[in-house]
């Protein structure tokens, strides 16, 4: 290797540290002592340890004896590697020709030293894997088709391309593990590889059925962000029954956040405890509110439920909104759609209405977070006494009846128990009138999200594994 290789310490923290290469510069993130020890060998000093940079997973090549300040490193991209972000093991493509034929042999060798079935030879597949480097995607403007998520197990065959057939046949669905379901259709797990994801299904029986599943299949292909729930893979399919349906392969997520909130580890949280777990929260619910803005989306049905917990690999846990089927690409709409729990008033009066709508939704999923339940749930249960199980009530009467309840109810919380920041951040995304609203640039700037930036990424895990235990 050429010199001038930066010493870096086999277990340093997470951070950035330049590295030189054959004259090309990169970035490693080294991760933590969690990092995976990819292979050594006995008859040289190598180690390849598991990195990351701008996205790309790459081979840390460390040499232990090369320099007496520590180890120096080297970096390729790494051809084979499982992505666990709901994802899928793949070899990395994207390449052409010969280039893409010596990833697929490197991945091969590296495998068959995972199951001991011959020798590894660090410097060799060093060596092969140097010239692969990624290529960088497309510039994306709001409003346009985006290119395949970076972290996707499927990125490099779009889910919108003709020839991802190959990729359903690899998919196992188990049909008898039914995950959840709703009016639109149902989730059943589903593997790809070994990998855990999930199958949903959308029957689409009358014409508006089939008018929802391709628009919400159409958004979600287009919809690139990391904090918005991304499909690998798409396809129309006739059931057994004869009847056609929609199917989206998307990641397995640990839990949605409607569950998560009766998490026995979060509930047992003091008010402190509790407020940091919310702003932790505040802050990737504000990041998917603000990429939908980019690509000039309103989502309507902004709540608990269609919010998940997803892994990303190696122990660490994201928040991304889900469930695209009534969102529409507009700046401004009127009609009702979604959950009249969660909906705000200049929806539920079918007045015109544009993205703070969900910003509502936000306020009352954090909320709910925070109290256990809804600012409305007094009024509900009062409701529920006079004229029995809400559910029971026709659409339009539960509509009036959730209009009733916002104009009732002042949403305030105990400064008290939380803090100053806390209540004015709840109190102006839950403004009643759209025009007194929190803007979602002024959500992001909060004091309240602000406070989760000065906690370490450490800290930030354990706040969300709070939800999932």
């Amino acid at each position: 290797h050429a010199p001038g290789h930066v010493p870096v310490t086999p277990r340093s923290r997470p951070g950035r540290v330049p590295v030189t290469s054959r004259s090309r510069r990169g970035q490693v993130r080294r991760l933590p002592d969690g990092a995976k020890l990819l292979g050594s060998s006995a008859g040289s000093p190598h180690e390849l340890f598991l990195a990351g940079a701008h996205g790309h997973m790459l081979c840390c090549q460390a040499h232990p004896e090369r320099s007496p300040g520590g180890t120096a490193a080297a970096i390729a991209p790494r051809a084979e590697t499982t992505l666990r972000a709901g994802a899928a093991l793949r070899i990395q493509s994207g390449y052409r020709g010969r280039v893409r034929r010596r990833a697929e042999a490197a991945a091969e060798r590296q495998a068959a030293e995972e199951e001991g079935q011959l020798g590894f030879n660090p410097a060799q597949l060093f060596d092969d894997l140097l010239e692969l480097q990624p290529e960088q995607p497309p510039p994306v403007t709001p409003g346009s088709a985006a290119p395949p998520r970076s972290d996707s197990p499927l990125s490099a065959s779009p889910a919108w391309a003709p020839d991802t057939d190959y990729i359903w046949t690899a998919v196992c669905i188990d049909y008898s593990v039914l995950l959840g379901g709703g009016y639109f259709g149902q989730v059943y797990a589903a593997s790809y590889h070994g990998e855990a994801l999930v199958v949903k299904s959308i029957g689409m029986m009358t014409d508006i059925l089939r008018s929802f599943a391709q628009k919400e299949v159409a958004l979600q292909t287009k919809l690139n962000h990391a904090h918005l729930l991304p499909v690998y893979a798409f396809r129309e399919i006739c059931c057994e029954d004869g009847t056609p349906a929609m199917q989206m392969l998307l990641p397995r997520a640990e839990r949605s956040l409607d569950v998560a909130f009766g998490s026995p580890s979060f509930c047992n949280l003091g008010h402190a405890g509790r407020a940091s777990v919310v702003a932790l929260i505040a802050d990737h619910i504000c990041s998917a509110l603000g990429g939908l803005s980019q690509f000039g989306v309103i989502h309507r049905d902004v709540k608990p439920a269609n919010f998940l917990l997803v892994s990303v690999g190696f122990g660490t846990l994201k928040i991304v909104l889900c469930d695209f089927g009534l969102s529409v690409e507009a700046i401004s709409t009127d009609g009702f759609f979604g959950t009249p729990d969660y909906a705000a008033i200049e929806m539920l009066e079918e007045r015109k209405y544009n993205y703070l709508v969900d910003m509502f939704g936000a306020g009352l999923t954090l909320y709910e977070a925070l109290m256990g339940a809804t600012p409305f749930e007094p009024y509900f249960q009062r409701l529920q006494a006079k004229v029995g199980p809400i559910g029971q009530l026709t659409l339009r009467q539960q509509i009036d009846s959730c209009i009733v309840a916002v104009r009732a109810t002042d949403i305030m919380l105990p400064a008290a128990d939380f803090g100053d920041d806390v209540r004015d951040f709840i109190d102006r995304a839950c403004a009643r009138e759209p025009d007194q609203r929190l803007e979602l640039t002024d959500a992001l700037q909060h004091p309240f999200v602000q406070r989760v930036k000065r906690a370490s990424h450490t800290d930030r895990q354990q706040w969300l594994h709070h939800l999932c235990s």
